[in-house]
């Protein structure tokens, strides 16, 4: 799961939706005929289990699962039948390139979509099935509707992202303080410790929501090389350094966000604000940042 990080929010009409740079829906010759998935509550998870020769179950945690979003477009409502076969083509192809991200990492992309009155919020998602039925109305008029369906892994849909860096100089602690969040449901951000001297050494990162510790991570205990970034991604639960796996036998052991906590790695409201801090020994010079994207259920 992941926020769609490196992206932005493209700028769309009401009831408009963008995926892989084609938008379609009010406005545009992709019709939107209509929408299921994204202002229903997610699939659940349930922790639930049958209690054994007697009526009922033992009450489990419900924790929210994957995300189905299905759009039903019609093309040839204003179009002829060769225009319409032409924007069909167009159609496949933003569709199809989805499916060459299989294997990669970025596999899911953002599918962007604009609610009157919301902002533009995306899911990160894969297609999953796709029908272009030639029916009786192509026939006669040109008119096709295609079937998408497609799946996300995180149920949160992400606001644009947002980046925060601070700098530090010849200091023992950097802070990115009061973090403004306007999402209503948690979300776990990016954390990246660079370094550009030597200097330090013991270094943790820690990050408070409202007044209360959230997680603390020391991500080295020993000396700190010089030009050495450290990303700790909390919603993986990993850490690496220079860009491979780490985590030494002789640091602390990370305290991660609880997964069935309401606060969880970030903040919930925009009531609540975060402050991300790193502290070490030594004096150093180096930056902070922070990578988060605003996250809605609906």
């Amino acid at each position: 799961m992941a926020f769609p990080l490196g992206y932005s929010a493209p700028s769309l009409s009401p009831w408009q939706m963008q995926f892989n740079g084609l938008t379609f829906g009010a406005g545009t010759a992709y019709e939107i005929v209509g929408i299921q998935g994204v202002s229903d509550l997610p699939m659940l998870n349930t922790g639930d289990i049958a209690r054994a020769r007697v009526h009922g179950e033992f009450p489990g945690y419900n924790l929210l699962a994957g995300r189905d979003i299905d759009v039903s477009l019609d093309l040839g409502f204003k179009n002829g039948g060769s225009t319409s076969q032409a924007l069909l083509k167009t159609l496949q192809v933003a569709i199809n390139a989805n499916l060459t991200n299989t294997v990669a990492v970025n596999a899911e992309l953002p599918l962007w979509i604009q609610i009157p009155n919301r902002p533009v919020m995306g899911a990160m998602v894969r297609i999953k099935d796709a029908k272009y039925p030639y029916t009786f109305d192509y026939a006669n008029s040109g008119r096709i509707s295609p079937e998408l369906w497609f799946h996300a892994t995180d149920p949160r849909l992400y606001g644009n992202p947002v980046s925060t860096t601070q700098s530090f100089s010849s200091a023992a602690t950097v802070s990115i303080p009061t973090i403004t969040y306007a999402g209503d449901v948690d979300m776990n951000p990016i954390v990246t410790f660079a370094s550009t001297s030597t200097g330090m050494s013991n270094v943790t990162v820690t990050c408070t929501v409202g007044g209360v510790a959230q997680w603390s991570i020391n991500v080295e205990p020993g000396t700190v090389p010089t030009a050495t970034t450290y990303v700790i991604n909390t919603d993986l639960h990993t850490i690496t350094k220079a860009g491979s796996a780490y985590y030494s036998a002789s640091a602390t052991a990370p305290t991660w966000p609880n997964p069935i906590s309401l606060v969880g790695g970030m903040m919930t409201s925009s009531s609540k604000s975060a402050v991300i801090s790193a502290s070490w020994t030594g004096s150093g010079s180096g930056s902070l940042k922070v990578d988060y994207a605003p996250a809605y259920l609906a």
